[in-house]
């Protein structure tokens, strides 16, 4: 009994020490001016890309779990098909920022995605991190495994990789691609419209109203026609 008590006590000190060491890792990073987030969700395998998938399937992916996202409605779009609209709940700290909403097709599977993100939140130097995290994961995610090479160096345009289990240190200032592609001009604001077609999908990236309080970036991944 007196060995297992000494064993738990040595346990104990060694994970308090463990949180002490990362705390002040954290806070000497903060004082740098960093930002620590936790790391991306990363690219999928075929079976758990959103486009195809069944809404209910799509919601427990990590993507829908990881950023909380809740279904809000319900509605038809111009062609008739169904869609779905997705919010982040009320008392989060980005709800207010981001929407997604899923088209389906014929046969009710995901045909398209569409993540609206204010553009005050991918602007936002304490804020932009966190914008380029939730638009290089619906990316990622979206993108079947086919076409996920052709989309990697946007992503990492946005963010470097993050490795998985851990958390990701960050300067608050993100540097800039020495040549960025069109798609991350839009992203930063710096172009109104891009497109990327890809063999099994499409991305579109758009800025609306830009500059207007209500201006907002959206990407759109749907599948090819």
């Amino acid at each position: 009994m007196k060995m297992i008590l000494v064993t738990l006590c040595i346990v104990v000190m060694i994970l308090a020490t463990l949180c002490l060491v990362v705390s002040y890792a954290f806070k000497a990073c903060a004082a740098d001016g960093g930002v620590v987030v936790e790391p991306a969700i990363g690219p999928v395998g075929d079976n758990h890309t959103l486009l195809g998938l069944g809404v209910e399937n799509a919601k427990r992916t990590d993507f829908f779990q990881f950023f909380f996202w809740r279904e809000a409605g319900r509605e038809k779009d111009a062609q008739g098909r169904a869609v779905v609209l997705f919010a982040q709940p009320t008392d989060g700290h980005f709800a207010k920022y981001v929407k997604l909403k899923t088209t389906l097709d014929a046969h009710d599977k995901i045909a398209k995605v569409e993540l609206r993100v204010a553009r005050s939140f991918v602007n936002n130097t304490d804020t932009a991190i966190f914008a380029r995290d939730i638009i290089k994961s619906v990316i990622e995610q979206s993108t079947p495994k086919a076409d996920q090479a052709a989309v990697a160096p946007l992503t990492a345009e946005l963010l470097p990789p993050a490795p998985r289990g851990g958390v990701q240190i960050m300067p608050k200032k993100l540097p800039e691609p020495d040549n960025p592609s069109s798609a991350y001009q839009v992203i930063v604001g710096k172009r109104e419209t891009a497109e990327i077609t890809l063999s099994q999908c499409a991305i579109h990236l758009t800025n609306t109203a830009n500059g207007q309080p209500e201006s907002a970036l959206v990407v759109t991944i749907g599948v090819k026609k």
